[in-house]
């Protein structure tokens, strides 16, 4: 994975920065993990996170996890534009 979500502390595919690009940057603020400049604050908020951290987290709380590319974008925003994820973000940010 070369891209990430630095507000959900997320790693992903170049195909799925393009669905979290849509997503908005207030649920999902997308960097390159090669050729963005990251603050070290961004920094801190990855090494706070982690894909197994956020599914874990999400699918306590109810949300279907499972990873599929060809799933829809509506799926994607199901996911990540849920209040379990906000609170995920939360969580993140408070740390």
């Amino acid at each position: 994975p070369e891209w990430a979500s630095v507000n959900m502390g997320i790693f992903f595919c170049l195909d799925c920065s393009g669905r979290h690009r849509g997503l908005g940057t207030h649920i999902s603020f997308v960097r390159s993990v090669t050729m963005d400049a990251w603050t070290d604050k961004q920094i801190d908020k990855m090494k706070l996170g982690g894909n197994d951290q956020c599914k874990d987290f999400l699918s306590k709380h109810g949300i279907d996890v499972a990873t599929n590319k060809d799933s829809s974008s509506s799926s994607i925003r199901d996911k990540y534009d849920s209040p379990a994820a906000q609170l995920y973000r939360d969580v993140l940010t408070a740390r």
